[in-house]
């Protein structure tokens, strides 16, 4: 290999590394787990999402909030079997994996889960990965929660949902 090649190569490396996309001891099913949530969070996606309209200036603790509601659990990009999931993948969509409890409290099962929390101070989202009950965070990412209006549409559907009994 040239030395262009691998100088190239190392600087590669240090920038993936720099993003966070470098080698980490974390299980494939975390970081798909995150992958999953924040695609949940891009602009395009919260615009199309019932937060938005619920909330005019939804701050992460309440996304959060909502997340773990009736309205919000009904936007989880929940695979039913593999097909799904292909198809879900095919559409540029993550689906959250099975094995990996996603919660807001802290872990306590024997499976990996991922802990979602809100610093409204910074605007932020907050994803803590952890492999097993009692260990330290395997993984940490934080990324601000965008300010978006809904799409169209999206607060008159909210607003039938509300009306037949969803809550948030």
């Amino acid at each position: 290999m040239s030395i262009q090649r691998c100088f190239g190569a190392l600087v590669l490396a240090g920038v993936l590394a720099g993003c966070g996309l470098g080698p980490r001891n974390v299980s494939p099913k975390l970081e798909q787990a995150v992958r999953a949530v924040r695609h949940m969070t891009a602009a395009r996606q919260l615009s199309r999402s019932a937060f938005s309209a619920a909330y005019d200036r939804g701050t992460p603790s309440e996304y959060v909030s909502f997340l773990f509601s009736d309205l919000g659990a009904a936007e989880w990009p929940v695979a039913m079997d593999e097909a799904e999931a292909e198809a879900m993948r095919t559409a540029f969509i993550t689906p959250l994996p099975d094995l990996v409890l996603t919660t807001a409290v802290r872990p306590s099962g024997p499976w990996p889960q991922l802990v979602l929390r809100g610093d409204d101070v910074r605007g932020l989202l907050i994803a803590l990965g952890y492999e097993a009950p009692g260990r330290p965070a395997v993984l940490t990412e934080e990324w601000p929660l965008p300010q978006v209006t809904p799409a169209v549409g999206v607060r008159e559907i909210f607003e039938d949902q509300v009306r037949l009994g969803a809550g948030y």
